[in-house]
C-alpha cells in the first residue's frame, strides 16, 4: 500500500502521536508526584503522632523522676551518713579492750595500782604504776610490755623496794612507775 497523503498531513499525524506520547508521560509525572505526596503527607503525619507520644512519654517520666528525686536525695544522705558511722566506727578506740589486753600483760605478782585510759593516752607516754613481789617480777612486767604490739617505747621512770625493817611486811615490796606509748593498732595485729 502506497501511503497517497500529504507531507502537511502527516507531520500533523506525527506531531498528534508525539503530542499524546508527551501528555501520557505528563499524566504519569502527575500521578507520580501525586503519590510522593500522599507518601511525604503520611511520613508526616506518622512523624507527629510519634512525636506526640515521646513528648508524652518525656513528660510522664519527668514527672517521675521529679516524685523519685525525693527519694534519691534521702538515699544520698542515708549513704552519706552510712559512710560517717563508718569512718567512727573505724576510727574508735576499744578502751575496754585495750584494759583486757594490758591485764593479760601482768605478771603473777605484779598488781596495778590504778588503770587510767583517756584520748591523750593514746598521743602521749602513759605512765603505770604498779607494786611487784620482786624485781624479777618488775623487769617481768617491763618486757611483756617491750614484747607487746600494744606498747611501744616502754622503760622504767622509778623502781624502788619499800624498807622491810621499819613497818610490817607487806606482799608487793616493790614500788614502779612504767612508762608506755600506747598503740591503738596492735590490738588488731
Amino acid at each position: 500500500m502506497i501511503n497517497l497523503l500529504p507531507d502537511e498531513q502527516k507531520h500533523d499525524i506525527r506531531a498528534a502521536r508525539t503530542n499524546v506520547i508527551l501528555l501520557r508521560y505528563n499524566f504519569i509525572t502527575l500521578l507520580a508526584i501525586g503519590l510522593l505526596l500522599a507518601f511525604c503527607w503520611l511520613f508526616y503525619v506518622l512523624l507527629q503522632a510519634n512525636q506526640q507520644r515521646a513528648l508524652a512519654l518525656s513528660n510522664d517520666n519527668g514527672q517521675k523522676a521529679a516524685t523519685l528525686s525525693n527519694v534519691r536525695k534521702e538515699a544520698d544522705t542515708y549513704r552519706q551518713n552510712l559512710t560517717t558511722a563508718n569512718q567512727i566506727l573505724s576510727g574508735s578506740t576499744g578502751y575496754t579492750d585495750m584494759i583486757v589486753a594490758i591485764t593479760k600483760l601482768l605478771p603473777k605478782g605484779v598488781v596495778l595500782d590504778t588503770l587510767s585510759l583517756s584520748t591523750t593516752s593514746l598521743t602521749q607516754p602513759t605512765q603505770f604504776q604498779a607494786h611487784a613481789t620482786s624485781y624479777d617480777t618488775a623487769e617481768q612486767l617491763k618486757q611483756n610490755f617491750q614484747s607487746s604490739e600494744l606498747f611501744k617505747n616502754v622503760y622504767f621512770v622509778s623502781l624502788t623496794a619499800a624498807d622491810q625493817s621499819t613497818g610490817s611486811p607487806t606482799k608487793y615490796p616493790v614500788s614502779l612507775t612504767l612508762s608506755a606509748q600506747l598503740d591503738p593498732k596492735g590490738l588488731t595485729q
